[in-house]
This record gives C-alpha cells, structure tokens and sequence, in this order.
C-alpha cells in the first residue's frame, strides 16, 4: 500500500499552494489505465475506463451485470500482479469466489491477491485502524465498492443529502484514491421517462455525479446474460474528467459468453460506432386500439373521429394511425375539406408485433 498522506495541522488547507514545481515538471494529464478495452489504442497503448488514483462510478439495473464486470477488472489487476479489493456491503464471498473460478482464476491466485472485506458498521477511525492493518504489506491497484447507496446506509447518510454524500466521499474512498488505487462505487438506477434516449441516472443528489474525479458509466443492458445464453452489455459515458472517453457514447461493448464446464469469458472491446441512436417512441398501445376500433365501426372514418373515440392523448393517436397507414394495416384517403378517411385492412397485436416496446 502507498504511504498514507501526512496529516496536516487544522486549518492549513487553507494555505496558498506553491505551484512553481508542478510548472517545471513535465506533468501529463491522467490516463484511465484500468479496465482496459480491446481496439481503443491512443498513442500505441489501450485506453482503460478507470483512472487510478480517482474515485469512479459504474451504475445501472438491479442484476444488470455490475457485480460480473467488477470482478473482470478485480481478475485483469490480478493477473498483473496486482492486489485488488472488494468491499462487500451486499453479498458473500463465496459467490465472488465462484464467479472468479468461472472465469479461470485459481484458488492460488484469490488467496494471494483478492482483498475481501465486508463491513457492517460505519467508517471511523477504529474501522480506518483496522482497515490500515489489513492493507499493510499489500499494493492494490483497485478497489470496488459494492454498492455505494449500501455504504452511504452503513455509515448513517441518505443518498439524496448533498453534505452527507459529500461527508462519506471524505472516507473510505478518498482514503484509496489519495493512496493511489482506483476506486469504483457500484450504483443503482433511478430511470426518468422525460430525459433525452431515456437516459438513467444513480439513485440520490447530484453531489454523487459532482463528487466522481474520474470517470462515471452506464452500464446498459442489450441482451441480459443468463447460464444458458451470452450477454452484451455497454459501458456508456456519463462523464469522463480528463476527457479520454466522450460523454454520452458507447465507451465499450461487453460480451460474456459461457464455457465449457461453467466457465465464463469476458471480452470488452471499442465498438466501431460509438454513437447512441436515439430510441423512436413505437406507439404500440394506441396501435392496437386504434386496429380494434377500426374493425369494430366496420366503416371508414375521419382521422378526428378515431381520435376521439380511442381517447389517450392526442399525438399518441395520431402517430398510432399515421404507423398503421404506413404499415399496410389501414388505408388512407382524403375526402372533403381534406379530411383523412381512414379503412380498416388487417388487425394489428401488439404482442405479436416484434418492433413492439411497452412504453409503461
């Protein structure tokens, strides 16, 4: 473990900062160099997601593959080397172990450099003391927190207090990140309908997203994986401090694949498009009932009487028709004072519609 920074007296953080060394040195911006992603060469070396050294997030779904995708960067640290912690506030060992295992780790290995703590009471100076005492001897180069709404309950703070989230940043993960390891808090998701692609946000305040000095991800569900099938996932940027990776992009595509004999294999790579496409709003509620009301007139009618007789809101409705017109399930002409007649042609499922998502 790196030296721990000296205790300054109270109050000398206020004190003028002498700069004239750092001008004359050749500084260079930091670099995420953990986690590293396949086909993201700059300047000859891979890029990582994580910057050492800076407290990083990773949020997303309940069982979205968070836990999985610590455990590939724990295994990456290790392979090198490297020590590597878990700081467990919301399962047990053995189910890291196990996946660890799948993924070819040896037992070997994990005894020698998996660091695994579970804590259940809150960060003080007897929790920092024996915290020390476990780390001495050892250099890890990564630690995950899992999860980091679980440690704001552990330590007696709410999520949506400002002071108290900036409280807890001033603990356990300052306390890694100022000796050099790289710290990742897991997170959960709270999903908001109104924002642009349906983008999700962590759980509680903005001083979560304020107090990440590295870099903050996505973690996007495409196909969830299973025993029996692989998954891909995404790492999307929401924010990247030193700007290696651009905000609202795809940082990284994840393949999990399963092995013979219940192994798993990660591969994380650059996808070629790093682009979001924006998710088009398929009405297929209002699909539907605008089909049944239709086949059930048994007439043409105007486009204003089918939206008054659907009900529902007025565009909602009116993109309904206009998709069933374009789709071949309707028929439209125009009538007098340019009216829109609407006939009804085939009946339209949406639970048989196979572009079809539920909007609620």
């Amino acid at each position: 473990m790196n030296t721990k920074p000296t205790q300054q007296p109270r109050g000398s953080s206020w004190k003028q900062i002498d700069l004239t060394d750092l001008l004359k040195s050749n500084y260079k911006k930091p670099r995420p160099t953990i986690g590293k992603v396949n086909n993201s060469e700059v300047d000859g070396l891979l890029l990582g997601l994580f910057y050492p050294g800076k407290i990083n997030t990773v949020f997303g779904d309940s069982g979205g593959g968070k836990s999985w995708m610590s455990l590939w960067v724990i295994v990456e640290q290790m392979m090198l080397g490297n020590d590597a912690i878990l700081i467990d506030y919301e399962d047990d060992p053995f189910t890291h172990i196990g996946r660890m295992r799948q993924m070819g780790v040896s037992d070997e290995m994990i005894a020698k450099h998996f660091i695994y703590i579970q804590p259940n009471e809150k960060w003080d100076s007897a929790s920092k003391a024996t915290f020390e005492v476990s780390l001495a001897g050892r250099k890890p180069t990564v630690a995950i927190i899992d999860s980091f709404g679980e440690a704001l309950g552990v330590d007696g703070f709410s999520s949506n207090a400002d002071e108290e989230v900036a409280t807890w940043m001033r603990g356990t993960a300052r306390f890694l990140a100022e000796r050099g390891v790289c710290v990742i808090l897991l997170d959960h998701i709270v999903k908001s309908s109104t924002s642009a692609g349906s983008t999700n946000f962590p759980i509680g305040t903005q001083r979560k997203r304020a107090s990440i000095s590295g870099a903050a991800y996505f973690l996007k569900i495409i196909d969830p994986p299973s025993r029996w099938t692989p998954g891909h996932l995404q790492f999307i940027s929401r924010k990247c401090r030193h700007g290696w990776w651009s905000t609202n992009t795809i940082a990284a595509d994840v393949f999990i694949t399963n092995l013979p004999n219940d192994g798993v294999k990660i591969t994380v790579q650059k996808p070629a498009d790093t682009s979001i496409k924006p998710k088009v709003f398929r009405p297929t509620y209002f699909m539907e009932r605008v089909s049944e009301f239709l086949k059930t007139s048994g007439k043409t009618l105007n486009k204003q009487e089918i939206i008054d007789g659907v009900g529902g809101k007025y565009k909602h409705v009116s993109d309904a028709i206009d998709r069933l017109v374009s789709e071949g399930y309707c028929t439209r002409t125009i009538g007098a004072r340019k009216a829109q007649q609407i006939t009804f042609v085939k009946e339209f499922e949406a639970a048989s519609d196979p572009m079809s998502e539920d909007p609620f």
